[in-house]
């Protein structure tokens, strides 16, 4: 047979006291992820060729730039440029105005 154990009644000061809590709190304002402005540089909106930032792990000493790519198109958020022949489209933040 199953034992039940006896819950003992809840004090009701206690209750009422954390009811009242409760009712008292505010709500946390939620934090704004990617709303973060870059900078951009205003003579990416008129330059021919761009330097390619390399995202990745690097030994010391290396060149954090590849360059220079001829920029085909602009968006507003992505250059087209022409990268080893072909053309690829990169994310504004990664290039840098020759």
């Amino acid at each position: 047979m199953i034992e039940t154990s006896i819950i003992p009644p809840c004090n009701d000061i206690f209750v009422d006291r954390l009811r009242n809590t409760m009712r008292e709190m505010n709500p946390v304002a939620t934090s704004t992820h990617g709303k973060t402005k870059f900078y951009v540089n205003p003579s990416s909106k008129t330059c021919s060729h761009v330097f390619l930032r390399i995202d990745s792990v690097k030994p010391p000493l290396c060149q954090p730039y590849t360059g220079l790519h001829k920029a085909l198109k602009r968006t507003e958020k992505n250059f087209t440029i022409e990268l080893n022949g072909r053309a690829s489209t990169v994310s504004i933040d990664r290039v840098k105005p020759a």
